[in-house]
């Protein structure tokens, strides 16, 4: 027989925080979660893990946010040049890795007062 730790956990049902946890309990993805038990060793180390690296990189979220806005960005972009055959041709440049956008002598610059955006390709040789 395997080691095991017992110990009884208590959800206070009377508030919505109680009511709450044990909602997910009840709704837990079973064939992922057999048990209660499963789910909640997976919460707690999930917690405790997402704790831990925080410590360690207190910009992880951040960063995290700001990937997933990039994400987004990239996704409408992409959306955009699927209907639009002139954004079609410079998307696939950029994401082909056919372009190489640091080459260019203005593209690490901004200017607050530019009322529209326009990008210049060069083909990378």
């Amino acid at each position: 027989m395997s080691a095991m730790f017992k110990t009884t956990l208590r959800i206070k049902t009377d508030t919505p925080e109680g009511r709450k946890a044990l909602g997910y309990l009840k709704s837990r993805d079973k064939t992922r979660y057999h048990s209660y038990s499963d789910a909640i060793i997976a919460a707690v180390n999930g917690y405790f893990d997402r704790e831990r690296q925080l410590a360690d990189d207190p910009y992880l979220e951040t960063r995290e946010k700001e990937d997933a806005f990039l994400q987004r960005i990239l996704e409408t972009v992409e959306r955009g040049a699927q209907v639009n055959p002139a954004l079609r041709n410079q998307w696939y440049l950029l994401t082909s890795g056919r372009v190489n956008l640091d080459q260019h002598p203005y593209s690490n610059s901004f200017s607050p007062f530019m009322s529209e955006v326009h990008l210049i390709v060069h083909p990378v040789d």
